[in-house]
């Protein structure tokens, strides 16, 4: 039936074809690791993790205004970006109540994004529907020097 030599390969592909076919399936331990890991023709990448930067800058200005729909923001970042949108606020608020709101925004966002406090200082309105202010880092909470109360 079998001759000897056979009975040793039993398992083992026998012809050539069957070989390739087998060495094709399974490429040897040594092959898998010196070769390099290739997807679609072209060497695969991995993502490196970067740190992600909040979406909203720190805020260094406001620029607030009245308009007929509604009061109008834009916040200006030290990075050099704007964020723009309607104040959170009925449209008939009184301009004082509109800056505290929009003061209050910003601390918010510096707070929530960066992880720090910040001061709204508004300027002397240039126009009666126009007010502008310079937002400024707190120092951190340091305690008063004793001659601060005298």
């Amino acid at each position: 039936m079998f001759s000897p030599q056979a009975r040793h390969t039993a398992g083992l592909p026998t012809t050539r074809r069957a070989q390739n076919l087998a060495a094709a399936v399974e490429p040897p331990p040594e092959l898998i690791a010196t070769n390099p890991t290739m997807l679609d023709s072209g060497m695969v990448r991995r993502k490196k993790e970067r740190k992600k930067r909040p979406p909203f800058g720190i805020p260094k200005g406001i620029v607030l205004l009245a308009t007929p729909d509604g009061w109008r923001h834009s916040v200006l970042t030290v990075e050099g970006g704007m964020l723009c949108g309607r104040l959170d606020v009925p449209i008939h608020t009184d301009p004082q109540d509109a800056r505290a709101a929009a003061a209050a925004m910003v601390a918010g966002l510096a707070r929530d994004f960066h992880g720090t406090d910040v001061e709204v200082n508004w300027d002397p309105p240039q126009e009666p529907w126009s007010w502008t202010a310079h937002v400024t880092i707190t120092v951190g909470n340091e305690p008063a020097s004793p001659d601060a109360g005298v």
